[in-house]
């Protein structure tokens, strides 16, 4: 399932597999004999061998979700499951990103691939790479435009979650709507970067109040 340059074939493999197949998938470099036999190593330290000091480092510095975040509220979302899974992805910063992929030793840059003027984090992914900073302007208040953008991550993602109708236009569901909202924005992500045939047709904003339709539960 490789292509000429060993590289996975994505033409290929979209056809049989599913979205979060795909992504296990993405995190696997394809087989090769030139970098011989890979050995698991501590991503913590540079000569990737465990030691108590950066183990320490790691959990002292690491943010507790499960203190801050409301989990309950995004299980209750009325959701398809994939769709809620992707939100717990999303909250605990476990999306493969570039900035994850370069911590893995995945990629030689933690660079957004399309705008190129910042580590592809999460954050970026979803509310500031410069391709999707129009999207929320045509969903949000004018108003609280500058709130929306400023908020820590997951304050923003928390708010907007639980309550945040008073950053949207449309403030029928917001919690869903917003979930379906950022989540569309990592299917095109993904689609622009594993199939160069890749098109956004239609109004952003159109597509994902149609995906909310086709996903939303009773």
């Amino acid at each position: 399932m490789t292509d000429h340059n060993g590289q996975w074939d994505w033409n290929r493999i979209l056809l049989f597999l599913l979205e979060h197949v795909l992504q296990k998938i993405a995190t696997i470099r394809p087989p090769t004999y030139i970098l011989g036999e890979e050995i698991p190593g501590w991503r913590w330290e540079q000569n990737r061998s465990f030691s108590t000091k950066s183990a320490y480092e790691f959990l002292s510095t690491s943010e507790d979700l499960g203190v801050d975040f409301n989990w309950s509220k995004i299980w209750s979302l009325k959701l398809r499951q994939h769709v809620k899974v992707f939100t717990w992805l999303a909250a605990h910063d476990r999306l493969l990103s570039n900035a994850e992929r370069f911590l893995r030793h995945l990629s030689t840059s933690d660079r957004c691939p399309f705008c190129q003027s910042n580590s592809e984090t999460t954050d970026h992914i979803l509310r500031h790479c410069s391709t999707v900073v129009a999207n929320w302007i045509v969903v949000i208040e004018p108003n609280r435009i500058s709130e929306f953008f400023q908020l820590l991550f997951n304050s923003w993602l928390q708010v907007n979650i639980i309550g945040g109708h008073q950053f949207a236009k449309n403030k029928d569901n917001w919690g869903e709507r917003f979930v379906v909202y950022i989540w569309m924005l990592w299917k095109n992500r993904c689609s622009r970067i594993f199939n160069e045939d890749f098109i956004q047709r239609g109004d952003f904003r159109l597509l994902c109040d149609k995906l909310f339709e086709e996903n939303v539960t009773v």
